[in-house]
């Protein structure tokens, strides 16, 4: 299916967890401004989210508005200034794969290249930071698959449109807050936590 070869995605052992991603209370500041002359700006104000396993959720928001740095954040890529983000049961961002411009910046990989090596370190959460707009169909047809397979990702874009036909669940991130549209996820409500094997990404010769 579009050079990518979907018979190959072979799922690992489920997970006890029936969320994969937690965040609690999570804020985040930076200084600004000039030296002797500096602020602190808050960005992320008191963060909640849950997503399940398998989930894919959507985190749209304007230049500025935070999405990058929150991902960062869950992938252990920058140090929150308070609240807790658990990943599968454990408190650590090794579990988060991590693909944006803050990856890339120094890369002549493709998007869809960037794509393959988050999924060769088999992380069971994927965060993917304005990078649809950039993969091939057959990337995006994946990430249904992945997620049918027990793979949580979320995806990060400007505006919600795009992520409209492969988010179940749409969230805007503005002044540091999160607001949800979509069914929340619910407690009775289980979906296993696997992973893709490495070789997932690999096209057909």
């Amino acid at each position: 299916m579009h050079g990518w070869p979907m018979s190959r995605i072979q799922p690992s052992a489920p997970s006890q967890y029936e969320f994969a991603l937690v965040i609690r209370g999570l804020h985040k500041s930076f200084l600004a401004g000039v030296e002797g002359c500096q602020a602190r700006v808050a960005v992320l104000t008191g963060i909640e989210m849950s997503v399940r396993a398998g989930e894919i959720v959507g985190l749209c928001g304007a230049v500025g508005s935070g999405k990058t740095t929150l991902l960062l954040c869950l992938a252990g890529l920058l140090r929150p200034d308070a609240g807790t983000i658990t990943v599968c049961g454990a408190q650590s961002g090794r579990l988060a794969s991590y693909i944006g411009p803050v990856s890339w910046s120094n890369s002549r990989l493709s998007p869809s290249q960037h794509l393959a090596r988050a999924l060769a370190a088999a992380t069971p959460v994927l965060l993917l930071d304005g990078v649809l707009a950039d993969l091939s169909s057959g990337a995006r047809i994946l990430l249904g698959e992945l997620a049918s397979r027990g793979m949580t990702i979320v995806l990060a874009e400007r505006e919600a449109a795009g992520l409209e036909p492969l988010a179940r669940r749409i969230m805007t991130i503005r002044e540091g807050t999160l607001r949800t549209s979509g069914p929340e996820p619910h407690r009775s409500m289980r979906s296993p936590a696997r992973v893709a094997e490495p070789n997932a990404l690999e096209r057909r010769p």
